[in-house]
Protein backbone atom coordinates (compact mmCIF):
# COMPACT_ATOMS: atom_id res chain seq x y z
CA UNK A 1 0.00 0.00 0.00
CA UNK A 2 0.90 3.77 -0.64
CA UNK A 3 2.10 5.50 2.87
CA UNK A 4 0.35 8.17 2.59
CA UNK A 5 -2.73 6.27 2.55
CA UNK A 6 -1.44 4.20 5.61
CA UNK A 7 -0.55 7.05 7.11
CA UNK A 8 -4.05 8.54 7.20
CA UNK A 9 -5.77 5.33 7.86
CA UNK A 10 -3.16 5.39 10.84
CA UNK A 11 -4.97 8.87 11.62
CA UNK A 12 -1.31 10.23 11.16
CA UNK A 13 -0.81 13.75 9.80
CA UNK A 14 0.59 13.37 6.19
CA UNK A 15 1.81 16.70 6.08
CA UNK A 16 5.27 16.47 7.03
CA UNK A 17 7.14 15.02 5.27
CA UNK A 18 8.74 11.51 6.06
CA UNK A 19 12.75 10.83 5.81
CA UNK A 20 14.24 7.31 5.35
CA UNK A 21 14.23 5.12 8.61
CA UNK A 22 12.89 8.08 10.96
CA UNK A 23 9.00 8.98 11.97
CA UNK A 24 7.73 12.43 11.98
CA UNK A 25 7.60 13.79 15.47
CA UNK A 26 4.40 14.35 16.93
CA UNK A 27 2.61 17.53 17.15
CA UNK A 28 2.21 17.71 20.93
CA UNK A 29 6.25 16.89 21.44
CA UNK A 30 7.01 19.53 19.02
CA UNK A 31 4.65 22.30 20.85
CA UNK A 32 6.14 21.12 24.31
CA UNK A 33 9.73 21.64 22.69
CA UNK A 34 8.89 25.13 21.53
CA UNK A 35 7.14 26.30 24.95
CA UNK A 36 10.00 25.28 26.31
CA UNK A 37 12.34 26.74 24.47
CA UNK A 38 9.94 30.03 24.03
CA UNK A 39 9.90 29.92 28.10
CA UNK A 40 13.86 29.49 28.05
CA UNK A 41 14.71 32.30 25.49
CA UNK A 42 12.68 34.89 27.54
CA UNK A 43 13.96 34.17 30.92
CA UNK A 44 17.20 34.79 29.28
CA UNK A 45 16.34 38.02 27.66
CA UNK A 46 14.13 39.50 31.27
CA UNK A 47 17.17 38.42 33.20
CA UNK A 48 19.62 40.80 30.73
CA UNK A 49 17.19 43.27 29.97
CA UNK A 50 14.28 43.75 32.96
CA UNK A 51 16.38 42.61 35.58
CA UNK A 52 20.05 43.85 34.37
CA UNK A 53 21.27 40.55 35.53
CA UNK A 54 19.34 39.66 38.19
CA UNK A 55 16.09 37.83 38.65
CA UNK A 56 14.28 40.85 41.14
CA UNK A 57 12.23 41.47 37.80
CA UNK A 58 10.19 38.44 38.80
CA UNK A 59 8.65 40.03 41.78
CA UNK A 60 6.60 42.72 40.18
CA UNK A 61 3.18 41.13 38.47
CA UNK A 62 3.78 43.98 35.22
CA UNK A 63 6.81 42.22 34.35
CA UNK A 64 5.19 39.33 34.52
CA UNK A 65 2.80 40.39 32.52
CA UNK A 66 4.57 41.39 29.54
CA UNK A 67 6.87 38.23 29.84
CA UNK A 68 3.43 36.20 28.81
CA UNK A 69 2.74 38.73 25.87
CA UNK A 70 6.52 38.50 24.87
CA UNK A 71 6.16 34.39 25.15
CA UNK A 72 2.74 34.08 23.82
CA UNK A 73 4.29 36.30 20.58
CA UNK A 74 7.47 34.62 20.37
CA UNK A 75 5.15 30.89 20.19
CA UNK A 76 3.40 32.13 17.38
CA UNK A 77 6.10 33.31 15.38
CA UNK A 78 7.99 30.13 15.66
CA UNK A 79 5.00 28.17 15.31
CA UNK A 80 4.34 30.21 11.86
CA UNK A 81 7.97 29.26 10.49
CA UNK A 82 7.41 25.70 11.84
CA UNK A 83 4.20 25.14 10.19
CA UNK A 84 4.43 27.74 7.23
CA UNK A 85 7.87 28.79 5.80
CA UNK A 86 9.27 25.53 7.03
CA UNK A 87 6.94 23.11 6.34
CA UNK A 88 8.51 21.47 3.12
CA UNK A 89 11.57 20.99 5.26
CA UNK A 90 13.35 17.97 6.63
CA UNK A 91 12.34 17.65 10.27
CA UNK A 92 15.81 17.28 11.67
CA UNK A 93 16.55 20.89 12.31
CA UNK A 94 13.28 22.18 11.59
CA UNK A 95 12.69 23.06 15.36
CA UNK A 96 15.94 24.92 15.51
CA UNK A 97 15.08 26.58 12.66
CA UNK A 98 11.66 27.83 13.50
CA UNK A 99 13.57 29.07 16.94
CA UNK A 100 15.93 31.33 15.26
CA UNK A 101 13.10 32.56 12.70
CA UNK A 102 10.80 32.95 15.07
CA UNK A 103 13.65 34.83 17.13
CA UNK A 104 14.21 37.13 13.87
CA UNK A 105 10.51 38.23 13.69
CA UNK A 106 10.10 38.99 17.05
CA UNK A 107 12.89 41.53 16.97
CA UNK A 108 11.48 42.54 13.45
CA UNK A 109 8.23 43.06 14.94
CA UNK A 110 9.93 45.10 18.33
CA UNK A 111 11.69 47.52 15.46
CA UNK A 112 8.41 47.98 13.81
CA UNK A 113 6.48 48.75 16.70
CA UNK A 114 9.40 51.09 18.23
CA UNK A 115 9.72 52.87 14.60
CA UNK A 116 5.80 53.63 14.48
CA UNK A 117 5.88 55.42 17.94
Amino acid sequence: MDRTILQSFAGRSTNMPMVQGTTAPRPRAILLQMFISTVLLMNVLFFIDEGWYDLRWMQQAGNWFVFGVYCIILFLLQSLCYWIILANKDPKGRLAASTAGGFGLLILFMLVVSLGN
